[in-house]
């Protein structure tokens, strides 16, 4: 139809041309209606004339049905004013054309025209687009099967081409863009090219001037940003090939949860990468990734059959206070790690292959990280550290000029390691200063199984440690002693921690042994300790000084077996306190303790206070001691001997007088009502001296 029809048009030209300008000057050729393919026009009329710069033409078509998106369009107007005719060629070098379109509205626009009809080659260009503001200029090429489209955009804003957009989409993706909310300016060039059935290539220079974008949650969001994209892709035996340059500067945007702020950190990448849709397979490089001030580097990335092959990724000196603030901050809040400042910078080589354990190196240069809650801090940590899944070695050799875990000190330090067969073992026993002692942990190592599962070990030793400048430190009530003690093997496998042997302290000239220590899931939302505790010889004196509780002196043995905490709460134990047997020190207690003792008891505090006893300041007693078997939140006491109603928590005695005992009388209390107790008593004053 359509060559037939230019055929008759052509006829009509040439009968015009050969014959006497007397005999006609216009034709006027009424094509009706006429259909080719998915186009059909209505009342289509061409009008010709023979002017003094040659032949005109006259072209108008009341209905113009055009496959979608397009759509109809109305009202069309051609005028040409100076056609050119060759042999199977018709040219016009400028013309005028109007039209009515439902979403592009009333248009006038300019074109040029090529037709090589016979080889079905046609050009055309169209000057003057109107899109609100701003216009589009369009040049289009098709030969046979074969087209080419070139746009360019002069300040057309993103609203109109977001309204025109949607009226061309299917109902699905519009309720996908449904809610989004476009602002902005856009200048640039796209090509695209393709067949009868494909898009074979795009490119574009584009930039976006003031560029706002919102989704309708809010979750992708850009504020006035300015961009420039360029892009050329290339469809090839059914795979994608393109490069990329993407440019952002002034603005900001928030990609939940992350907030970038264009204004005072620019961005800059350059990627190129393949897709086949067949295979299912996405390679993307991005060998320069640079965020102003923030961090430097590069990304290669393997997808095949909806997982990640393979992953390279390299950072080069990234600004650690930038870093932290923009990328890892957001995906800390509430944790432990939420309110840190840093400073210094780190580079990083990572590099993954599907089912092998990934490949790590850092290189950290004078990182200081300062927790702004002063729960922790460190300065000054410098050095390299390696994970590798293979076989060869890979060093690790970190040093650092200072800790602080809370107020106390931990002083410099150095870990050397090696990584193997994804693993990591010291290569000699790390020493952590702490005040005038030190944590030494020997033969630590650390593995991944194939599941990705941790497992560590380690042993070590406490050296002695003034617990006076530790208390001082963290500004707790002085503490006595030293503070030392041996740690076994320490094994952490399937979510457990686990001690072999006994974990021994020295503690207020006493000894404390852990044993039978397991704590299950200790990352988890409910960790699960367990362990038997068992206190030999502890000095009261120097134990009561530390808490004010009031003057005891002697010594104290003591057990807490079947200790059980869930969430770090006591949930079971059976414990027992009581003055060794054979114990031949001097044993005395004053009168704030035994108030704090007996309230403790459920007896009447400030007795001592109404009575003869109040002119003493402390009195001899044979022994003390107090036990409490917790089972469902329940704590049933007792104490070193029954008494009339109740028992003894102080048994009076000794070889000088005055003797006091202090007795117990509630057999069964709530778990809950005993701490209040305990809590009660810590901040007592003591009792009342009249």
């Amino acid at each position: 139809m359509r060559s037939s029809l230019f055929r008759r048009w052509c006829l009509a030209i040439l009968l015009l041309i050969v014959s006497p300008a007397h005999a006609i000057e216009k034709l006027q050729l009424l094509a009706g209606d006429w259909q080719y393919a998915n186009i059909s026009a209505k009342d289509s009329q061409l009008k010709l004339q023979l002017t003094a710069n040659g032949l005109a033409f006259q072209l108008t078509i009341a209905t113009l049905q055009l496959a979608q998106p397009f759509g109809e369009v109305n009202n069309i107007h051609l005028h040409c004013q100076q056609v050119r005719l060759q042999s199977g060629r018709i040219s016009c070098g400028q013309g005028q054309a109007s039209f009515v379109h439902a979403q592009l509205g009333d248009q006038t626009v300019t074109f040029s025209l090529q037709a090589r009809y016979e080889e079905e080659r046609y050009q055309i260009q169209v000057s003057g687009l109107s899109l609100a503001d701003g216009t589009l200029d369009i040049q289009a090429e098709l030969d046979g099967e074969v087209w080419q489209a070139n746009i360019q955009s002069h300040s057309v804003t993103l609203e109109s081409l977001e309204s025109l957009a949607l009226s061309m989409l299917t109902e699905d993706l519009i309720e996908l863009a449904q809610g989004w909310q476009l602002q902005g300016e856009l200048n640039g060039n796209l090509m695209m090219a393709g067949d009868a059935s494909n898009i074979s290539r795009i490119e574009t220079d584009l930039a976006l001037h003031q560029w706002s974008v919102s989704d309708p949650q809010s979750r992708y969001v850009t504020e006035a940003a300015n961009a420039r994209v360029q892009l050329k892709a290339r469809q090839q035996a059914g795979e994608w090939r393109w490069s990329n340059i993407m440019t952002l500067h002034g603005g900001q945007a928030y990609f939940e949860p992350v907030f970038l702020d264009f204004e005072q950190s620019g961005m800059h990448w350059k990627s190129d990468g393949h897709w086949s849709p067949d295979n299912d397979r996405i390679t993307l490089n991005i060998p320069e990734f640079d965020h102003s001030g923030t961090l430097q580097g590069s990304v290669s990335l393997h997808y095949q059959h909806q997982q990640v092959t393979s992953l390279q990724i390299k950072l080069v000196k990234a600004q650690l206070n930038n870093v932290y603030n923009t990328w890892l901050q957001p995906f800390l809040l509430g944790t432990a790690a939420d309110s840190l400042t840093l400073d210094g910078a780190l580079s990083a080589d990572i590099d993954y292959l599907y089912g092998q354990s990934p490949e790590l190196s850092l290189s950290f240069s004078d990182v200081d990280i300062d927790d702004q809650q002063q729960r922790f801090s460190l300065a000054g940590l410098t050095g390299e550290f390696a994970w590798t899944g293979s076989m060869e070695p890979q060093h690790t050799a970190l040093s650092w000029q200072q800790i602080y875990f809370y107020a106390l000190p931990l002083g410099a330090s150095a870990i050397d390691g090696v990584s193997t067969s994804s693993g990591f073992r010291l290569t000699q026993p790390f020493v952590l200063p702490v005040m005038d002692g030190a944590l030494q942990i020997h033969d630590f190592s650390l593995a991944l199984d194939q599941e990705q599962a941790v497992s560590w070990q380690f042993d070590g030793l406490l050296t002695p440690v003034s617990m006076e400048a530790v208390s001082e430190a963290l500004g707790w009530p002085t503490l006595y002693g030293r503070l030392s003690g041996v740690i076994p093997q320490v094994r952490y496998q399937d979510q457990q921690v686990q001690v072999d042997g006994a974990l021994m302290l020295r503690l207020f000239d006493g000894i404390t042994v852990i044993r039978d220590l397991r704590l299950q899931d200790p990352f988890g939302a409910l960790p699960q300790l367990s362990a038997n505790v068992d206190i030999t010889g502890l000095d009261l004196q120097l134990l009561t000084q530390a808490f004010d509780f009031g003057m005891i002196s002697g010594r104290l043995d003591g057990r807490i077996h079947n200790l059980r905490l869930a969430g770090w709460q006591a949930v079971q134990f059976d414990a027992q306190f009581a003055t060794p047997q054979g114990d031949r020190s001097r044993r005395r207690i004053s009168q704030q303790a035994v108030d704090n003792l007996s309230q403790i008891g459920g007896g009447a505090s400030g007795v001592l206070s109404r009575s003869f006893l109040r002119f003493f300041e402390d009195f001899s007693y044979q022994q003390l001691g107090l036990s409490c078997r917790l089972r469902n939140s329940v704590c049933e006491m007792s104490g070193v001997a029954d008494a009339d109603h109740g028992y003894y928590i102080v048994q009076g005695g000794g070889i000088l007088p005055p003797w006091i005992n202090v007795v117990g009388y509630t057999r069964r209390v709530d778990w809950p009502d005993l701490l209040e107790r305990l809590q009660a008593v810590r901040h007592s004053s003591g009792p009342v001296i009249e």
